[in-house]
């Protein structure tokens, strides 16, 4: 509940959970920019892409 009032607070529009195991990679400019818990990241069916 609370992460759906801050999401909306801050105008969002959708919001996605993402499970944050060792799977989940964050990646910018090219960079792994989090610690995924293999030490590398993992080939992967689903991303999820943002462009500005």
């Amino acid at each position: 509940a609370e992460m759906q009032i801050l999401l909306s607070r801050f105008g969002a529009i959708d919001g996605y959970n993402l499970d944050g195991g060792g799977s989940s990679s964050l990646v910018f400019n090219g960079r792994v920019v989090n610690h995924p818990s293999d030490g590398a990241l993992r080939a992967l069916p689903t991303n999820f892409l943002f462009f500005e």
